[in-house]
Parts: structure tokens; sequence; C-alpha cells
């Protein structure tokens, strides 16, 4: 049985998206070439030879704070948590406190780093901590910026050609928990269909974990599937199923039993989640190498008025849309997630400061 696609829209979106970030970060290189030419010391590379408007300054520091992290992260916190994600940009609003009281005795010192600031006022000890501390931070800052990047090319680029799914067929826990997975029947038909598979290991004995795949997709008793999405194009139905993260044990699974009626199909993306953040990783760190904050700093003045235009035009929109805060309420409560409008004892202390410390040693 040949699989029928269901998403041509969402496809030719999909090109449009990939086009227009195809465009950006040849956008991108552009300007980090052309400035490359104005760095000619470590002053120019670093703080951009301390020519920055004030304008321009704020777009960079916006830039900065709203970016892939707070967009993609805050925004997935936001919708698992709810209000308690408020306290989230807490780190952010310190920082800018705490640099609104240094800055200008800092700008009189001759120094490019903040490392370097602190040593001639505490000695070289307090520096080799403050550059410890600045490292640990940058890389958790940094490695949720090269999995966002990935996470938008993996999406952006789509999948590959559907791959029939038959009897010793092996699975990843990823392809069997992400709604990779297809199964494509004709909706006349009616019956329950069972997709059996075990687990593939040499260390301990195979587990069997099974689901029954009928016209709407419905837990059974011994595996748990969770039925996303369907749609119906003539004479075939396509239904996307996964098993529950919890109800496998196991990395890699061998499929045992496939249904005898419709056909099950495996879906994978053209870029793996991991390559794409490779990709994303190594365009960024060789963009801010070229030329430094010279570069950075013009990309940013487009980005960060963006950034405050949508933000002043958006929320006021969305804020009267939703029906102000008795809306949002009536919302939480509709969607049986009551617990949203909660501020606090949603976090416990060590996942805000796991949160807010890294953000505020960024300022």
């Amino acid at each position: 049985m040949t699989f029928t696609n269901v998403d041509v829209e969402g496809t030719k979106t999909d090109v449009v998206y990939l086009i227009c970030i195809i465009g950006y970060l040849v956008l991108l290189a552009g300007i980090a070439i052309w400035k490359s030419r104005d760095v000619k010391d470590q002053s120019d590379f670093a703080v951009a030879g301390r020519t920055l408007s004030p304008w321009m300054m704020i777009c960079t520091m916006l830039a900065v704070w709203i970016g892939t992290g707070s967009i993609v992260g805050n925004a997935e916190q936001t919708y698992e948590s709810g209000m308690a994600a408020m306290l989230l940009p807490l780190g952010t609003l310190a920082g800018m406190a705490l640099l609104s009281l240094i800055a200008a005795r800092a700008r009189t010192v001759e120094a490019t780093t903040v490392p370097e600031i602190i040593e001639r006022r505490f000695g070289a000890t307090a520096r080799n901590l403050s550059m410890l501390s600045l490292v640990i931070a940058y890389m958790v800052i940094v490695s949720y910026q090269f999995n966002a990047g990935g996470a938008v090319l993996e999406v952006i680029v789509g999948d590959k050609e559907p791959t029939p799914v038959g009897v010793g067929h092996p699975l990843t826990r990823k392809q069997l928990t992400d709604g990779s997975l297809h199964y494509e029947y004709n909706p006349e038909w009616t019956g329950t269909a069972r997709f059996t598979l075990r687990s593939d290991t040499k260390t301990r004995s195979a587990e069997s974990h099974s689901i029954d795949l009928l016209h709407v997709l419905k837990a059974s008793s011994d595996g748990g599937a969770v039925g996303l999405s369907s749609a119906a194009n003539q004479q075939q139905r396509v239904e996307r199923f996964q098993f529950q993260r919890d109800s496998l044990k196991g990395t890699q699974f061998i499929v045992t039993e496939i249904p005898d009626r419709g056909t099950v199909t495996v879906i994978s993306p053209i870029l793996t989640a991991r390559f794409a953040t490779m990709i994303a990783a190594a365009f960024i760190i060789t963009y801010a190498a070229v030329a430094g904050l010279m570069s950075l700093a013009w990309m940013d003045l487009v980005t960060g008025s963006i950034i405050m235009l949508t933000m002043v035009i958006a929320f006021p929109i969305y804020w009267f849309k939703a029906g102000g805060w008795e809306g949002i309420e009536a919302a939480f409560v509709a969607d049986g997630r009551a617990a949203h409008t909660d501020l606090w004892g949603v976090y416990s202390p060590t996942q805000l400061i796991n949160y807010i410390l890294p953000v505020f040693l960024l300022v």
C-alpha cells in the first residue's frame, strides 16, 4: 500500500522557512566578512573599538538576552510550568541592575574583559575564579543555543521518504516516542491491528511492548500509545502514533508483529538532531570568530529593533485576545492546568539557581 502524504501545505511552508533561514545566514556571513576588515586589534574584536552608539548597545543586549534560548527554551518552560516561568528573567534583571551601578566606572578602565577588571581590583586569584564562572555559564548558555538552532534546522529541512516497517525492523527509542511512526489504512475497515516489538538487548531478557492501532488510536494495557494526529485523503487514512516514553525499557528495539491490514512506516528527519546541532554550532562559532563584536553588533541592531517593535505590537494584541488576566485563568482551568497560575512553589531552589545564575553571569 502506498504511503499518502497528508501535509502538502506544510511542506510548502517548510520550504519558505528554509529559504528565509538560508537567506538570513548568508546575510550574517556577508556582514561578518565585511566587518572583519575593520578589526585591527583585540579592542576592535572584543568591544568593537568602543565605538557603539547607545541604541546599538541596547539592541545588542536585547539580542543577547532574547535569543533562541528565550524563544524556544523559555517558551517551552512557560507552556509546561505556567506563570512560574515569569521568575526566569530575574537573573537578567538583577544583572542589569548591577551592571548599571558599575558600568560608568568599568568604562574608565582600559580593559576588554570582566576578569581583567576584577584582577586589577582583587588580584589574579579573583580573576581566575571569575573566568572559571564565566566559562561555566557560557558553556550552559551556548549549549542550549546550539541545541535550539539545531532543532530549528531539523524541523525546517524536513523528513526523508517514509520507510515501510516490517517484522525484524530495528527501531530506536527516539523513533518510538517522537511521533515518527505512521499507520496507513482504509478508513472503511473496522477492527484492531496490533503492533508489537521487543527490546534488543544483550544484558537482560528482552521485554515485549504492544499497542493496538484503531481508527482513533487508544492506549492499550501493556504498552501505551498516544495518538497525535490524523487526516483523511481519498481512500486512505494516515495516523501518527507513539509509545509513551516511560513504558519502554531499553534504547534499541526489534519489531515482532505488524498489522495484517494497512502499512506501518517510519519517517526520519533528513538532518538528525545531532548533525543539525553540529551545523548550527559550526556556523555560530565561525561567525563570532571572524569579526567578534564588530559583526555581531550590526546584526544585533536589526535583530534588536525587530524584537522591540514586535513586542510593542504583539503584547497588547494577544493580551486582549486572551481576555486579559481573567481570560488567561479561565483558559488554564478549561485546559486542566489551573496550577499554571501559581507563581511560587513550582520550581525548587536548585532549579531556580540553575535557570537564573547563568543569565546573571552572562550580563
